[in-house]
C-alpha cells in the first residue's frame, strides 16, 4: 500500500518515492539552501568548482541508494543523468589540472567525492 492509499485507507503505510522527502530533495527544492556539509564544502570555492562539489555529493547521495523496485530504479536513474554523475571523473581531472596550484581547493574536490548527505 503506497502512503497516498494509507492515508485514505488508515492503514500502516512504507513512505514510497513521491512521499518520503530526504535532506537532498528538501534542499533541492529550497533554492540556495544546501546541508551543512554540502554548504561547508562549497564555501570559498570557485565557482565552477563549487559546482562540481555539489554535484559529487548529490551523486554519493544517489550511489548509495537501493533501486527496491522498478519506479526507484527509474528515479535513480534520472537523477543520476540530470546530475552527470558519469563524468564526475572527467570533470575533476579538468579541475585537478585546472587548479593544480591551490591545495584548498584540491582537497575539497577530493573531499567532494567521499561526503555523502
Amino acid at each position: 500500500m503506497s502512503a497516498s492509499e494509507g492515508a485514505r485507507t488508515g492503514g500502516t503505510t512504507t513512505p514510497d518515492r513521491d512521499n518520503s522527502k530526504t535532506a537532498l530533495d528538501q534542499a533541492d527544492h529550497r533554492a540556495g539552501e544546501d546541508p551543512p556539509a554540502l554548504k561547508a564544502l562549497r564555501e570559498g570555492m570557485p565557482s565552477d568548482v563549487s559546482e562540481f562539489i555539489r554535484r559529487a555529493v548529490i551523486c554519493n547521495h544517489w550511489a548509495g541508494e537501493e533501486p527496491y523496485d522498478d519506479d526507484r530504479r527509474e528515479q535513480i536513474n534520472r537523477a543520476v543523468k540530470r546530475m552527470g554523475c558519469l563524468e564526475l571523473d572527467a570533470d575533476q581531472k579538468a579541475l585537478r589540472s585546472r587548479y593544480a596550484s591551490q591545495g584548498e581547493v584540491l582537497k575539497r574536490i577530493s573531499q567532494s567525492r567521499k561526503t555523502p548527505l
